[in-house]
């Protein structure tokens, strides 16, 4: 993808904030019709892009926009092709004085614009509309949210931006198993590291944020936490080591990390191929809502209620054309299509009540 092509941009202003969508992405990724990718969320500015350089094998550092202020994708080549990694450069909370059509020269085809807060009079800033989300749009699809503490000012603004999370509802109904695991990149010049104490004492600052805010001390912040994300981990980078050195290190971790989420994925059954993780990202923003923060259904946003019709003619003459002879009309086709039709009169959601 060209480094002038953006997946997401955000413009803000005093009275309004709109996030658009580009339509170019899904050709760009180069991506096997039957792989089911993941998003990889990176956090950060210059120390996340130059690594991001690394681990999408760029010829050089500078083919990936340093400071950007916005989202752009990238596929790891070295992953596995049958579920690959997608990595999402994302700064649409950082300040950005660029307008959108400038990263896009005004030839991209635009997707759609969603006025995010048409419906609310309070006037938000950029980060916090950036953080909203990131929580609530692409955390549910994503394996990983990778902070590059050192780009953003530290584990306390890390720390900051994980209670701005967790003050909202949860965002959507994906198992506690398959949530996405938070990556904390800090930098150390120790010669070992003690990764557990800086996670406490990530979650220690993200809970005095938290309380501060919801102004509610019976609440449990544990209990708050893991209905967003499975758990928070921290991995130090030696400042003294090369550059490849630390990407292979980290490289190592988000696998590990990815390798825990794909089974738990496959085991809950919400594995999805590229074109449904961009779609379902579309509704997930759509449905953004501060004054209706009510979970994100996969089933319901999957299909319609009732019958949908605009693709029945086409379906049923490529099926069809595909049937050895007529006499598979009756055994076959009748009762599939038959089953189909009641089965899409009922609710989208009226299935689970039945388990």
């Amino acid at each position: 993808m060209s480094p002038s092509t953006p997946w997401l941009t955000l413009a803000v202003s005093r009275t309004s904030a709109a996030i658009s969508e580009y339509n170019d992405v899904l050709e760009t990724l180069n991506l096997a019709p039957t792989a089911f990718p993941m998003f990889t969320l990176m956090i950060g500015k210059k120390t996340k892009s130059d690594t991001l350089g690394w681990l999408t094998e760029k010829p050089t550092r500078n083919s990936l926009p340093r400071l950007h202020g916005q989202a752009y994708v990238h596929t790891d080549r070295s992953a596995r092709t049958d579920a690959p990694t997608i990595y999402v450069d994302y700064e649409l909370q950082s300040w950005d004085q660029i307008q959108p059509d400038e990263y896009t020269g005004g030839q991209v085809p635009l997707r759609h614009t969603i006025d995010l807060l048409a419906r609310n009079d309070e006037c938000w800033s950029r980060r916090r509309v950036g953080n909203m989300i990131c929580g609530r749009g692409i955390a549910p699809l994503c394996d990983t949210i990778c902070y590059f503490a050192m780009d953003l000012g530290g584990i306390k603004a890390v720390a900051a931006s994980l209670a701005e999370h967790i003050i909202q509802e949860p965002s959507s109904e994906v198992p506690h198993s398959a949530m996405p695991r938070v990556l904390v990149v800090v930098e150390t010049v120790a010669r070992t590291f003690d990764p557990h104490t800086t996670e406490a004492r990530v979650l220690e600052l993200t809970e005095d944020i938290w309380r501060k805010d919801i102004n509610n001390a019976q609440e449990s912040f544990t209990t708050r936490l893991r209905s967003h994300y499975y758990d928070v981990r921290v991995i130090g980078l030696n400042k003294r080591s090369k550059p490849r050195q630390r990407c292979v290190q980290l490289r190592k971790r988000l696998l590990c990390v990815k390798r825990e989420v794909h089974l738990a994925r496959v085991a809950a059954g919400i594995r999805f191929k590229k074109e449904h993780m961009f779609a379902f990202a579309s509704k997930l923003i759509r449905s953004i809502n501060p004054d209706s923060p009510s979970p994100f259904s996969f089933i319901t946003a999957s299909r319609p209620a009732g019958l949908h019709l605009e693709d029945l003619t086409k379906h049923i003459r490529e099926v069809t054309s595909l049937i050895p002879s007529e006499i598979w009309l009756c055994h076959l086709v009748v009762p599939l299509l038959s089953s189909s039709i009641v089965l899409a009169t009922y609710p989208p959601d009226s299935h689970r009540k039945f388990r």
